[in-house]
Parts: C-alpha cells; structure tokens; sequence
C-alpha cells in the first residue's frame, strides 16, 4: 500500500513538472513574438506570465534520487535563466522611446517582480522621466526606494532633493543635496561616459547641490553656512532660473554676516550681490533692489576705518 502511494505521488510529481514546463515555454514563445511585434504591452503581460512559470520550475524540490538529481538540476537552472531574462526583456524596451505612461508601467512590474533586479539601477533615470512625464505623484516614493538599491546614483538624489524642495520639506531636501554634494564631490567617471559630458554633469549636479542647501539655509538665517553653499554655487551656476535666487541669498547672507562682525568688505559683498540679483527679472527682483539700496545707504554712514 504504501508503495503505491509513493508511486502516485511520483506520478503526479511528474505530470505536475511536465505542466508547469508546458506552460513555461508557451509563455516563454508568447513573450518572444511579443518583443518581436515590438508590443510593450504584451512583452510586460508575458514577462511576468513567464516569470511566474518559470518560478515555479525553480520552486520545486530536490529528487531524492541521484539519478534524478541532475535532470532537476538542469530544468532548475533553465528556469531561472528565463526568469532573469523576462526581468533582461522589460529593462531592453525601458530603454527605447517609448510613451512615458509605457515607461512607468515596465518599470513598476519589473520591481513588482524583483525590486533586487540587477537592471532596475541600469534604468533608474529613464524610469525617473517616465514617472516625472505621467506619473507624478508615484515619482517620489520610487526614489526613494530607487535610492536604497543604488545610493551612489546621482539622478536620484537630484530628484530627492528637487522634489522635497518644491514639497516644502526642508529637512529632507538638505539631506538629499547634501548627499548629492559629498557623492559628486567624490565619485570617479563612469568608463561609459566621456570627460567633457562628465564634467558637464558634475557641474550640474553640484551646483543643484549647493544651491538647493544654500537657499535653505538662507531661508533658516544660517548665514555663515548659506554663505559657504552658494559661494561654491556661484561659478557653477552661470545663467537660468537658479541665479537671481542664489545672488539674493547671497546678500542677504553677507549682509547680516558683515554687519555682525563689523567687516566692512562682507557688508559690501552684501551689497554686490544684492544689485547683481536686482538687474535679474523674477520675484527676488524686487526684494534685491530694496536691499542693495538699504544696504548702501547703511555703509554710507558707516565711516571706514582708517
């Protein structure tokens, strides 16, 4: 009797295993004419179709059999192979111009599948885009998560910091630009890059960095810090958006330094920077106009010493 009970179990075990294959190589087939239709939506159905035949193949127990052993061993492997590829197939189609929408939707089922995926880091900034371009609101917490896979990953932190900057979270913001900083600050060149596009990059990166900390700190009156990001910002942020704010911070900062350590040169660096940040158009325009002539008109009836 129970010699046959294990010969059943045997059989089933077998019939099970011949299922489970069947089903993996039609999914398997389904996603390569899929990748060769060039149909996103289908190749992220049949990627995680696959991935689920083929885990199942890798789910199953050792034989106890040594004849049997490596036949297991062989389906095993294979599986795992096809699993890695299904994770291989939607990082490919992540990296062709295709819709945002389409992006964020490869990029969600490839961490839903494996958040471990050797190819999400490979894909962390087209998937940034992607969520950035139609997905706003989930561009954050993938970050995030992106962040604690690959925390040497500049494109990340910049999104951090931008993005809990303009979400008022100051906290936050300066702790991701200030990892940014010390990253980029460090952080040889990629082989896959050239020196004049790295170089480029760098320089974006940390003048974000510094100026994202050093208007923080302006806001929170830490003028000799807010002093020292935006003085490493100035020369990297030549033009755009960036430098009127960062010329009014500027002034404010040595201003309110100069005056209370009675240095004259500072509260005129003060004054520099305020009218440099006036003759700019936006909404520090103003506020640096007010300020260049406060602050001239102060060292005007302060008598330099002799």
């Amino acid at each position: 009797m129970l010699q046959l009970g294990c010969r059943l179990l045997l059989a089933v075990m077998i019939t099970f295993a011949a299922a489970n294959a069947q089903e993996l190589e039609s999914a398997y087939k389904n996603l390569k004419d899929a990748e060769a239709k060039k149909d996103v939506d289908l190749v992220r159905k049949y990627a995680g179709e696959t991935s689920k035949a083929a885990r199942a193949i890798a789910a199953t127990p050792e034989p106890a059999k040594a004849e049997d052993k490596e036949a297991w061993a062989t389906r095993v492997d294979y599986a795992k192979q096809v699993d890695t590829y299904t994770e291989y197939a939607m990082y490919a189609f992540v990296r062709q111009p295709i819709e945002p929408a389409k992006i964020v939707d490869l990029c969600e089922a490839l961490e839903a599948q494996n958040s471990k995926s050797q190819y999400l880091p490979q894909i962390a900034g087209r998937c940034l885009v992607g969520f950035s371009q139609s997905a706003q609101a989930k561009l954050v917490p993938f970050a995030e998560r992106a962040a604690e896979r690959d925390p040497a990953n500049e494109e990340i932190l910049m999104v951090l910091a931008d993005s809990y900057q303009s979400a008022k979270q100051p906290d936050k913001a300066l702790a991701a630009a200030g990892k940014l900083v010390e990253l980029m600050n460090t952080k040889a060149k990629p082989e896959a890059i050239d020196a004049d596009t790295w170089q480029k990059r760098k320089e974006f990166m940390l003048g974000s960095g510094y100026w994202i900390m050093g208007v923080i700190q302006g806001d929170r009156n830490q003028y000799a810090e807010a002093d020292k990001s935006l003085r490493a910002a100035l020369p990297l942020i030549k033009e755009g958006p960036r430098r009127g704010p960062m010329l009014f911070y500027l002034g404010v900062a040595n201003y309110q330094l100069g005056k209370a350590s009675k240095n004259r040169t500072q509260m005129t660096d003060g004054a520099k920077f305020s009218e440099d940040a006036a003759a700019i158009p936006g909404a520090y325009q103003a506020p640096a106009l007010k300020n260049a002539k406060s602050i001239r008109a102060e060292l005007a009836q302060t008598p330099k010493k002799k």
